[in-house]
């Protein structure tokens, strides 16, 4: 049978809308609380976005201040090149200098040692060899002046290479070179004992042939020497290079300052001190 449709009443939307308003009011408790739920999730998030702002900004001023660490020794290290520069221009300049020297040294060690058998006499004037040969004179003349029981074995010998002097001139010294150095010793020492050495009636001197910056060294010493000769209780010599060795009544003194022992010399031998 069919059914009655009369008494059924059918649904309309707006019903419908009504109820499903009225269902979500009842869920989410009303629209105060839908807003206030709202105000939460911002305040949530703008705290997560501190948060992450804050790991952030450490994480920046970390890396900042590696790179300040990494700059401040690049700086330290550029100084320490910089002063490593300076100081290796300072070593360079001394050992340029040190070089010098050292030539300068060794050209004198070399000269002095290529003379260390050379001996100079003074006072002999210009051709009285005679035409003989110069190294044949100078064994006659020392075996004369000196009264040696033996020929000395002289390897060569020479005036001093210049040009030869006027008559009236002071002539050139004659240089000779023996064969072995204990000859030249024994020579010194001879002509040192002898007051006056006298070769046909002229007077010579006899050296050691000295570099010329030792001879320059040993000149300087000359004024002191005059004030000390043939004074009572007094004995002086020089010393190689260029030391002055005064013994004063068995009292030694070595002076390497040509003023110092002229200061010696004046207190004790000036002429104002004699005449008191």
């Amino acid at each position: 049978m069919p059914a009655k449709r009369g008494n059924q009443k059918t649904e309309t939307p707006e019903a419908t809308g009504l109820s499903s308003v009225g269902n979500l009011s009842e869920d989410t408790g009303g629209p105060q609380e839908a807003e206030g739920m709202g105000t939460e999730a911002i305040l949530a998030a703008i705290a997560t976005l501190r948060s992450e702002m804050k790991t952030s900004k450490t994480e920046i001023c970390g890396k900042i201040e590696d790179k300040v660490s990494e700059w401040r020794g690049l700086v330290g290290v550029t100084e320490v090149s910089y002063r490593a520069s300076d100081c290796i221009t300072e070593l360079e300049a001394i050992v340029a200098n040190l070089r010098s020297q050292v030539g300068s040294f060794t050209e004198k060690c070399i000269e002095g040692h290529s003379k260390r058998q050379n001996l100079r006499i003074v006072g002999l004037k210009e051709s009285t060899e005679h035409g003989a040969k110069t190294r044949d004179f100078v064994v006659e003349l020392l075996m004369e002046a000196l009264k040696l029981e033996e020929k000395p074995l002289i390897d060569r010998a020479h005036r001093a290479l210049r040009s030869r002097p006027e008559p009236e001139a002071q002539p050139r010294h004659i240089i000779a070179r023996l064969h072995y150095c204990h000859a030249v010793e024994d020579i010194i020492s001879q002509a040192c004992k002898t007051r006056e050495l006298l070769f046909h009636g002229q007077k010579i001197r006899t050296f050691r042939d000295l570099p010329n910056s030792v001879v320059q060294k040993r000149a300087a010493f000359n004024p002191a020497k005059a004030l000390l000769r043939d004074k009572p209780g007094v004995r002086f010599g020089l010393l190689y290079p260029a030391r002055l060795c005064v013994t004063l009544n068995g009292k030694e003194s070595i002076f390497t300052d040509p003023q110092d022992a002229l200061k010696f010399a004046n207190h004790h031998f000036s002429p104002d001190r004699e005449k008191k």
